[in-house]
């Protein structure tokens, strides 16, 4: 049972197999519980969240209120878009387990993730009050100092990230140097992770010194990982991270060795050149690039990826895969042309009326859908899409 939960992320579809076939013995109720959980667990790394869904539905009651199985609940909730019912599991979940460190950390996460989701000032500044718990709890109840605790501390950092504004940038770089001189501290090696965050921050942050020391660090990771300066690592979160870091730094160069970048991700991956590697991060950052350098042909040939994505993803699963559909619309919504804006138009419909549990012609939860409907509708213009596309901002 331990492997295969460790098999979750790389291979969740021997992990289902393994779980169904426990699942047809009889066990304890410790152990059917564990056996329970790697089968939702797995179907939702498998992106099938209606069916975890309904198959935690499924159990009796008292199976449901398991913590890992409404964890899994909330999250399959989440990405369906039925935020509300996402948040009250976990919040409900994050108050059942305040008083024990580990738990409280898993479900306050949780919930600070969902309340990101959300995205409206309220719902970041409850998401931050979180977080300073979290944080107090774990250094011995003092308040406003690091906690020695990774997970916590890199949230800490992104919530402020995300919240923005120049004090909130400045803490969480503060908080990103401060876990970045720990870690060089107790180890000759960079911790990927932190030094990945940080790259990014100076990104966001943006100007030209930032956007110069983010690409030292970037390339500093690639090369401790690779042996060699300029040469591919094998990571690919190191290598896409690089590969999008040079296409904000633009310019024709630039642009080139990116694009580089992500051509040779796609065929090492994929094992031959020219063919789809099945990576979806992958072929969607290599489809946005060739969008970013334009021209007839490469405009094309990201149709052409965001085309095929759509495709397997709808082949593997009744859930459309936002990030997918909604770059699609995007570039749709780029191309122009009536055809295209009308097929934009019923991307992001269908996207809405998902979210939104099923209903048509009904406002969702999701920030994102709904900005992404309202700016392709303002660009049809017209009295009636302009009122339509107030609505929906408003």
């Amino acid at each position: 049972m331990t492997h295969a939960f460790q098999q979750l992320k790389s291979n969740p579809g021997r992990a289902l197999q393994i779980a169904e076939k426990q699942f047809a013995q009889p066990h304890n109720a410790n152990l059917q519980s564990r056996i329970l959980t790697l089968k939702a667990r797995a179907l939702f790394e498998l992106k099938h969240y209606s069916q975890c869904l309904c198959f935690i539905h499924e159990l009796p009651h008292k199976l449901q209120s398991e913590k890992g199985l409404c964890l899994t609940k909330g999250r399959a909730l989440q990405k369906l878009g039925r935020l509300p019912e996402a948040l009250d599991i976990f919040r409900q979940l994050y108050d059942i387990y305040a008083s024990s460190p580990k738990d409280a950390k898993i479900c306050g996460l949780a919930m600070v993730r969902a309340l990101q989701q959300d995205g409206q000032p309220a719902q970041l500044g409850k998401g931050l009050e979180i977080l300073k718990q979290l944080r107090r709890q774990a250094a011995n109840n003092r308040d406003e100092i690091p906690c020695h605790d990774k997970e916590i501390e890199l949230a800490f950092g992104r919530h402020l990230q995300i919240m923005g504004g120049k004090d909130n940038l400045q803490a969480a770089l503060v908080v990103f140097n401060a876990l970045a001189s720990r870690a060089k501290g107790r180890t000759s090696f960079w911790d990927k992770d932190i030094m990945l965050t940080l790259g990014r921050h100076l990104q966001l942050v943006g100007g030209a010194a930032n956007l110069q020391a983010a690409l030292a660090i970037f390339t500093t990771l690639r090369e401790r990982l690779s042996g060699h300066p300029h040469t591919w690592c094998h990571d690919k979160d190191i290598e896409l991270t690089l590969g999008r870091h040079l296409q904000i730094m633009g310019g024709k160069d630039n642009l080139q060795a990116a694009l580089a970048i992500f051509t040779q991700l796609r065929e090492r991956t994929a094992g031959q050149p020219h063919t789809p590697c099945h990576d979806k991060e992958i072929e969607l950052a290599l489809g946005r690039h060739l969008q970013i350098m334009g021209g007839k042909n490469n405009l094309q040939a990201a149709l052409a990826i965001f085309n095929a994505l759509a495709s397997e993803e709808k082949g593997r699963t009744s859930c459309h895969d936002k990030d997918i559909l909604l770059t699609l619309g995007r570039h749709l919504q780029l191309r122009g042309g009536s055809a295209n804006l009308q097929a934009a138009l019923a991307i992001f419909t269908n996207l809405r009326t998902q979210a939104a549990g099923g209903q048509p012609d009904t406002p969702c939860d999701d920030k994102e859908i709904e900005l992404a409907l309202g700016r392709l509708v303002q660009r049809r213009e017209g009295s009636v899409n302009l009122q339509t596309a107030l609505d929906i901002f408003t």
